[in-house]
């Protein structure tokens, strides 16, 4: 038991030669070792002169996965369909985005949903309620439900997602 207090002790308190070196400033943006036509031609470079970013908000809030267009045939009996949506149109730099679709044909349906992503738009995992309409053959009325986005790549390359809804809930 004392090794290990003593173990903390000296990770949780380290010593310094110099203890001005704590309150060093980072060099101003003025000392930078560039030519001034590097500077003028990067945004980034400029962005960064003005103000040093908060990084790690920009990875949260800049969205893990894109908004995504559908174009679908499908056939059941022998009877085919095409189908179109949108999927995740983001609605400013909020979390909300609404998705949209039709599909035509002998069983056509179409809706619109409102999805509230409630995690930053920037994590890997992120869950949404959603609430829409939807119109089906036999039913038509409020959508309800939830979605579960897994973005295993930021450039939507690999982007999985998993819904389940209702239709009209507690009608006959």
């Amino acid at each position: 038991m004392t090794f290990f207090l003593a173990l903390m002790t000296s990770i949780a308190m380290p010593t310094f030669a110099d203890e001005a070196a704590i309150a060093q400033t980072p060099p101003s943006t003025d000392s930078i070792d560039l030519a001034p036509e590097i500077i003028e031609q990067s945004p980034v470079l400029q962005r960064w002169q003005e103000e040093i970013p908060d990084v790690r908000q920009d990875i949260q809030n800049d969205p893990s996965f894109r908004t995504r267009v559908r174009v679908g045939y499908g056939e059941v009996s022998g009877e085919g369909s095409v189908g179109v949506g949108v999927e995740d149109v983001f609605l400013g730099r909020s979390n909300f985005t609404i998705s949209g679709d039709y599909q035509g044909g002998d069983r056509s349906s179409y809706g619109a949903d409102l999805h509230y992503y409630v995690r930053p738009l920037g994590s890997a995992v992120n869950v949404a309620p959603i609430v829409g309409y939807r119109h089906l053959d036999e039913t038509d009325g409020v959508n309800v439900g939830a979605r579960l986005m897994l973005s295993l790549s930021r450039t939507g390359a690999a982007d999985i997602s998993v819904t389940q809804s209702w239709v009209a809930p507690g009608s006959s």
